[in-house]
């Protein structure tokens, strides 16, 4: 058999690169998955007999760089723990997909990991590519390597140049499925309409309790049409909902409470002090008796009626501790699909202002996703992780607290998640306007949370190095 040209000047095993790490790599055939060695073709089934340390495989139509192999030893020589490794590619028109970090969540809605990966051996033992050696085939092999356990590693730099048309096959979807439901999740995986990306709709097995925490000051204008959404658009879920009452004055709102406590699921919290937002939270999640809660601004619509199915469904799997939703500004534009650490110094959030159908950057806005941090406008987390971890920091009385409070169950070992499939409208700032008075605060809780945070500020693991730190619409730096 005649070796492609590109792997005949490649490398491969038993040539040691770099750090003594040897290279089986391998490409697709008509009759299989093959690599090349000692000057010989080879089937992927005889993996175990060799003695590379990685294989790499990469899809049909995938081409890797002269460097792509020295540039994998260099990230295994800082990560010798590695079991499955990624990088950047670039279209054949020029497209380069700068990619987030290890996602799990975000390998479920894309093959973004599946284009040229390499696998430690002995979780490559047991595990040889099924069915035709195609894209299919590739993403389906990736799935089950990185659920095997392990260090997944991204490499922020070109491996590859791939196909300029993402396409995905029917069984992209399957392959999801049969992994998601691997996982824990309950989950129902289809090809989203506009983009080559999978929509995973979740819901929860058992649907546990939440309390819907609302912090108001009068505003009945907004706070109504809030609260009638939240009674409304339950799902099944046993919903009980605490609206934290910050010195509201005006008798239409006094006169609103005492009609949702008729309800018997709305209770109201009187709370006068100053605003101080993570006070407010704190002492409204150590009252509530829910094994979840659900953080919701006064000046939120709900969109879609399993909204919360979309958010408690992610809670199945037990390393996840907190849900953010998609939010959208009052003219129809993206108002939070998941904060970025970095740009502009502490935080953003990334996508803000790109049209309410728009995919994102190569699919983001339609594929659900481990983050760094979401907005507690709409965050849905586990009552015990918030008590663990102490709540929201005094410090933090309007800033950041939301950022601080994911970052600590990060911390932790946790994840956050972000999904596309529970959709808010947000007016942001509409229930309390400017405050002048906070600029100073916002000072100093800025200057806490880069004394508390660091360079993990500027280093945040789902977003690449290669792109901007000025803009949210992750063009390049």
């Amino acid at each position: 058999m005649r070796l492609p040209h590109w792997l005949q000047r490649l490398p491969t095993w038993p040539r040691p690169l770099p750090g003594g790490v040897r290279f089986a790599v391998v490409t697709a055939d008509p009759r299989g998955w093959r690599w090349a060695a000692r000057g010989r073709v080879h089937c992927v089934a005889d993996a175990a007999s060799v003695q590379a340390d990685y294989f790499v495989f990469h899809a049909p139509g995938t081409t890797p760089r002269s460097d792509c192999l020295h540039a994998l030893a260099a990230a295994i020589d800082r990560h010798p723990d590695a079991v499955f490794l990624f990088g950047d590619v670039i279209g054949r028109d020029g497209t380069v997909w700068h990619k987030p970090g290890w996602s799990p969540a975000l390998l479920l809605a894309q093959p973004y990991a599946a284009d040229l990966f390499a696998v430690h051996r002995d979780t490559l033992a047991g595990l040889e590519p099924t069915g035709a050696p195609d894209a299919l085939a590739a993403y389906d092999l990736a799935l089950r390597a990185t659920t095997r356990g392990g260090r997944v590693v991204h490499i922020p730099q070109i491996l590859a140049t791939t196909p300029s048309s993402a396409r995905l096959q029917p069984g992209h979807a399957d392959a999801s499925a049969r992994t998601a439901a691997a996982l824990g999740l309950l989950a129902t995986v289809t090809p989203h309409p506009d983009a080559p990306v999978l929509r995973v709709a979740v819901r929860p097995r058992t649907r546990a309790a939440i309390t819907v925490i609302v912090p108001t000051r009068d505003r009945l204008d907004l706070l109504g049409p809030c609260i009638d959404d939240v009674l409304g658009r339950r799902g099944g879920h046993d919903v009980r909902v605490l609206i934290i009452d910050n010195g509201s004055v005006d008798p239409a709102t006094l006169a609103a409470f005492a009609r949702w406590r008729e309800t018997g699921v709305v209770d109201v919290l009187r709370d006068e002090r100053p605003f101080d937002y993570a006070a407010l939270m704190n002492a409204a999640v150590a009252s509530a008796s829910t094994p979840l809660v659900l953080l919701l601004n006064n000046d939120t619509r709900v969109r879609n009626a399993d909204w919360l199915d979309q958010l408690a469904g992610w809670l199945e799997l037990p390393d996840v501790d907190a849900v953010g939703a998609k939010l959208y500004q009052g003219d129809g534009t993206i108002q939070h699909a998941g904060v970025v650490l970095g740009i502009g110094g502490i935080a953003a959030h990334g996508h803000r202002g790109f049209a309410a159908g728009h995919a994102g950057y190569h699919g983001l806005l339609h594929s659900v996703r481990d983050v760094s941090a979401v907005t507690a406008a709409c965050l849905l987390t586990r009552r015990d992780a918030w008590l663990r971890v102490g709540g929201m920091k005094p410090s933090l009385g309007i800033a950041y607290n939301d950022v601080d409070y994911c970052l600590e169950l990060r911390s932790r070992g946790s994840r956050i998640v972000w999904t596309p499939l529970a959709e808010l409208d947000h007016l942001e700032g509409a229930s309390r306007g400017h405050d002048h008075s906070a600029d100073e605060r916002l000072e100093r809780e800025t200057r806490f949370l880069r004394g508390r945070w660091g360079a993990a500020l500027t280093a945040d693991p789902f977003y690449n190095p290669n792109l901007s730190l000025s803009h949210v619409d992750y063009r390049p730096r």
